[in-house]
């Protein structure tokens, strides 16, 4: 407790000296890893707030692994790193400690040894963006602790999932296409590389099927190996008069695509998506998205593992967040599409 009875955080620590929260929780716990004159300086903040180690205080006593697939964290602003962040401020809250580890993909698909951070004891463990089976298959039978999975799940596994409602969300997104007048709308995403991707697909097969409009044949957005997105869509020749896609780097692409065509959002078609990723919008055009609630998200999922390390309870499966439909000048009325 500070003179003022307020309690002192490595957080409040961590902002006065200007480093992480990983670095005071090192310093304060005897493991230094920072410059002589850095652990100097943390200490003299910590005293003058009047930290002080015990139970008011815990020195890191929780202590996380966030593993993304490195495949998600070459994407230009990554939505994986941009929820990481999250994770990482949610975690701040309760003074737990967050440690990143970037998965190649030698190591998911099980060529390489885990190796998941030598030397780092974790408490638990979050998984960020879906990896193949056999890796999380390794995880648990090499590291006996909780672990969370964050964007995707596997109905089959007795583990803790946070989602976004992907089915309700696509839904949302196609209905807000369908009141615009839109009739012909194709679905861009390959359906089988993730379980987000799927329910995203049946989302809009159940708006279309609702409103008695025929669905399109599925446009693929991945390559063939899984590991990245492909370079040019194949686009139907009858065009629709609108696209909805798996996620804004999707219609990023897409959207590349028609202009080069000649063909204008929205202008001559319309598109929307799900997902949002900050300043990666094509220049002079904001999408129509269902935006997904990341900070929701992340505090879920380390509230969730939190519980988990602490009270030892089992996993309660699946937890579901809400986003909403925000609007952008991507979707124009079909009345006056020329």
């Amino acid at each position: 407790m500070s003179g003022t009875g307020k309690r002192v955080t490595l957080q409040m620590i961590a902002e006065q000296a200007g480093v992480s929260v990983v670095t005071v929780s090192n310093v304060l716990s005897g493991k230094k890893k920072a410059s002589e004159e850095m652990q100097n300086r943390i200490q003299k903040i910590a005293d003058a707030l009047g930290y002080q180690k015990g139970a008011g205080n815990r020195i890191g006593s929780e202590k996380f692994c966030v593993l993304i697939a490195e495949r998600y964290v070459s994407e230009p602003n990554s939505y994986y790193m941009g929820m990481y962040r999250q994770i990482v401020q949610a975690a701040s809250r309760r003074e737990a400690v967050v440690a990143l580890e970037i998965v190649d993909l030698d190591r998911e698909l099980q060529h390489t040894p885990m190796g998941i951070l030598p030397g780092y004891t974790m408490d638990g463990i979050l998984i960020v963006g879906e990896m193949r089976p056999e890796f999380i298959d390794r995880i648990q039978e090499e590291y006996p602790i909780p672990v969370v999975c964050v964007d995707f799940y596997d109905v089959d596994r007795s583990m803790d999932f946070v989602i976004t409602d992907s089915y309700r969300g696509m839904y949302k997104a196609v209905e807000r296409l369908i009141a615009c007048g839109h009739e012909r709308i194709a679905y861009v995403g390959t359906i089988g590389a993730t379980s987000s991707i799927m329910d995203r697909y049946l989302g809009y097969r159940k708006a279309m099927l609702m409103h008695g409009l025929t669905s399109l044949d599925p446009i693929p957005d991945r390559a063939e190996d899984g590991t990245g997105y492909r370079a040019v869509l194949t686009l139907p020749k009858e065009r629709p008069t609108a696209y909805v896609c798996n996620c804004e780097r999707t219609a990023r692409l897409l959207i590349r695509q028609l202009e080069e065509s000649g063909t204008h959002v929205p202008a001559d078609v319309s598109v929307a998506a799900f997902d949002r990723m900050q300043n990666t919008s094509p220049k002079d055009i904001r999408l129509t998205v269902y935006e997904s609630d990341e900070a929701a998200m992340a505090e879920i999922g380390v509230s969730v593992l939190w519980a988990r390390v602490h009270k030892k309870n089992r996993p309660q499966r699946i937890h579901t967040v809400q986003g909403r439909v925000v609007d952008g000048d991507s979707v124009r009325r079909r009345e006056t599409v020329g």
